[in-house]
């Protein structure tokens, strides 16, 4: 129908959100919310979990604003689906009720993690392509058999939340509390990184894709696990059945960002506006700023606490250093961590990328945007739309439709929308000295007790 719309929910790292997108794919409206964690009294200061009637009611509150924003009739809703934060899992009991709902920032399980990875750690990796343990949902569940006897007993199953979120169908009930047609089909998508691949057209063998966002994972497309002995990147499932990914993270990509915008432009009406404006004006290596925010290359075999922040010349009499200089260097940075975590991928994998696409919050930011095509020194596909998992979860509800003939298919169509960033000849020679000169700082500030 020509005019048909897919709702998406992308329950993400920093926030929940839920956008209706047309029959091009154009998103008509969205609205969003920060999550709101509760008090764990029992667990570490590290510990998050959700209030599952909050949460519920959040999304159910969000889903009608969005419906309402878009003015569009009710019977042109033609799917819902959902994707969700990789790590973020619901326990439930055997009557579908909730024990526990936790995000990936629940880290409660670091004990319990280590000792599984003492454990078994190398079948640990063989089996899934992760380590560390902490992160996942075994750790958890041994976490409530260990401190919470009683839930833990009650546990009958375990989903994700995009899964917990839209899992059977519209029913009159979910229909009264979000708008949504009862009867509403239901579509399966995958976890926001995934989507974020197909969201970029990221479907062939080579390809890597840096969904920068709250964290800035790179993935590259494998057409079969890659499990190196090392065990310092992941190894995981593609949203394609024949299709795997090889993963290395830069951790606190968007997250350190908006510290930044917090600490230096708090109260400030557009904050990032006048962060992207500054740091642009700026010069390349910010006049020997450099940060050390979290941004870094992954490595899953030493995780943990370490030392950072920001460094520049003194004394400041004979600099005249500025807030602009601070995110400028805070994008290098990032733009830093995703080279050196593109390399890792290509050294594991044993081959060149073929292609590079970038999507995620951050390409709101033009200046990284620009930095990053000359720090890697290569042509970026870059996305119009930050909301590249919602993209991908859309390609997943359209497929599922009939609407493509296949998720490649679809995401193909997602590929043809990137906007191609060329480096500058100069400025790319020019990083490549900022570039090492950042690592190797890196390297020193690891041999700093906390």
């Amino acid at each position: 129908m020509a005019d048909r719309h897919i709702v998406v929910i992308d329950a993400g790292s920093s926030r929940a959100r839920c956008f209706v997108l047309d029959q091009d794919a154009d998103v008509v409206s969205s609205r969003s919310a920060e999550w709101r964690h509760a008090q764990v009294d029992d667990a570490s200061p590290y510990a998050r979990e959700f209030d599952s009637d909050w949460l519920w009611r959040t999304m159910c509150g969000l889903l009608s604003e969005a419906l309402g924003d878009a003015k569009v009739p009710p019977r042109s809703i033609a799917a819902v689906t959902a994707t969700s934060q990789r790590q973020g899992v619901v326990f439930l009991d055997g009557g579908g009720r909730e024990v526990y709902s936790g995000p990936n920032l629940d880290l409660r399980a670091v004990f319990e993690g280590g000792a599984i990875d003492e454990e078994m750690r190398d079948r640990v990796y063989a089996t899934t392509g992760h380590t560390p343990s902490l992160f996942f949902a075994p750790a958890k569940m041994r976490w409530f058999q260990e401190h919470r006897a009683e839930s833990f007993g009650r546990v009958a199953s375990v989903v994700t939340l995009a899964d917990w979120l839209v899992a059977g169908r519209v029913t009159r009930s979910v229909a009264r509390e979000t708008a949504l047609p009862e009867g509403t089909p239901v579509a399966i998508a995958g976890p926001d990184t995934q989507c974020g691949l197909l969201g970029m057209g990221a479907v062939s063998v080579g390809q890597v894709g840096v969904v920068a966002g709250w964290s800035a994972p790179a993935l590259m497309v494998t057409d079969r696990p890659v499990l190196p002995a090392a065990m310092r990147t992941w190894a995981g499932c593609h949203v394609l059945n024949d299709l795997w990914t090889l993963e290395s993270t830069s951790g606190d990509a968007g997250n350190a960002y908006r510290w930044l915008a917090d600490t230096l432009w708090g109260g400030a009406k557009d904050a990032y506006h006048e962060m992207d404006a500054e740091a642009g004006r700026a010069p390349a290596g910010s006049e020997g700023a450099m940060a050390f925010l979290g941004p870094s290359p992954m490595d899953m075999g030493r995780v943990g606490m370490r030392q950072g922040g920001l460094l520049f010349p003194v004394p400041l009499t004979f600099s005249d250093l500025g807030r602009g200089h601070l995110a400028r260097s805070a994008l290098e940075a990032l733009a830093f961590s995703t080279r050196a975590n593109l390399e890792r991928l290509e050294q594991v994998a044993g081959v060149k990328a073929r292609g590079i696409a970038v999507g995620g919050g951050m390409v709101q930011t033009a200046t990284w945007v620009s930095v990053l095509a000359d720090v890697v020194g290569r042509e970026i596909a870059v996305s119009p739309s930050p909301d590249v998992s919602a993209l991908g979860a859309y390609v997943c509800a359209a497929t599922a439709l009939g609407e493509f003939e296949s998720l490649k298919q679809g995401a193909m169509e997602m590929a043809e929308r990137l906007n191609i960033v060329e480096p500058e000849a100069g400025a790319r020679l020019e990083y490549q000295d900022h570039y090492e000169r950042w690592r190797e700082l890196l390297a020193g500030m690891e041999d700093l007790a906390l």
